[in-house]
């Protein structure tokens, strides 16, 4: 079997986005939109699994044999880290990998409008990042965590599906917890931060009727919130995200998240 973490060096040194796994194909990378082939052998379904067992280990993956689907993070030797969903399709497994920078990129580089750099100074509310799958917003928020560790002296407590930027404390204090494994999930997570002092609640993603209720509560008790939602514009956000009449006197705001090469 082909060493896992080979196949993602090849990856880096090849300047791909993402890697794709699946029984009775040779590794895929995506490089520039388009997937290319690898001389890799041909994986098979015992190779997928030792893969799997590799970065999680065991009892992780014991887990992953029943929920059939399981989101986390890796990283090699270099310091590269990835973020990784393992799956079932035809009843073999697959992996899917995407490149997360080493870097996080400045909200300057990111191209963004100026009002994006302005939320990071608000005192309290709910800042929601918004787009399709792959359009940025987990690097947007990134970006803006990064600002507010740049330049404030707060406490931020992130939960994550898994943990993607590796975030350095500089100005702030910083705590990263990951769904599955530092907390039970993010409705969970969300319940016990409160007891926790944070000044900055980061929420990777608003999924559920649960976990929205409670982004919406700790913003509610004068924290500053940021998280993201899969919508397209803003009718369709606070559809998705305003479940009844408006909470209080939060602010909402709402970023449409679009890179710029």
């Amino acid at each position: 079997m082909t060493d896992i973490k080979e196949i993602l060096v090849t990856a880096i040194e090849e300047g791909a986005s993402d890697v794709h796994i699946n029984v009775g194909m040779q590794p895929i990378l995506r490089r520039n939109t388009e997937l290319i082939n690898t001389d890799y052998p041909v994986v098979s379904n015992e190779d997928a699994k030792e893969m799997v067992v590799s970065m999680v280990g065991t009892d992780r993956f014991k887990k992953f044999e029943q929920n059939r689907d399981f989101d986390f993070s890796t990283t090699i030797d270099d310091g590269h880290r990835f973020r990784v969903n393992s799956h079932y399709q035809r009843d073999t497994v697959a992996i899917s990998f995407r490149v997360i920078p080493n870097q996080i990129p400045s909200i300057d580089d990111l191209h963004l409008p100026p009002i994006v750099k302005d939320l990071t100074d608000l005192p309290r509310g709910l800042v929601l990042m918004t787009g399709h799958t792959g359009s940025g917003k987990s690097t947007s928020l990134a970006a803006m965590i990064d600002v507010i560790n740049r330049k404030y002296r707060k406490r931020v407590i992130t939960l994550e599906d898994p943990v993607e930027y590796s975030l350095e404390n500089k100005m702030c204090m910083i705590e990263q917890r990951e769904i599955g494994f530092d907390c039970m999930n993010f409705a969970s997570g969300l319940k016990h931060v409160l007891r926790q002092d944070p000044d900055v609640i980061m929420v990777g993603e608003m999924r559920d009727l649960e976990t929205t209720s409670s982004t919406i509560t700790a913003a509610e008790t004068g924290h500053l919130v940021f998280s993201t939602l899969h919508t397209i514009n803003a009718p369709q956000t606070i559809e998705r995200a305003w479940y009844g009449p408006v909470y209080g006197d939060t602010a909402l705001h709402i970023c449409g998240a679009k890179l710029h090469s």
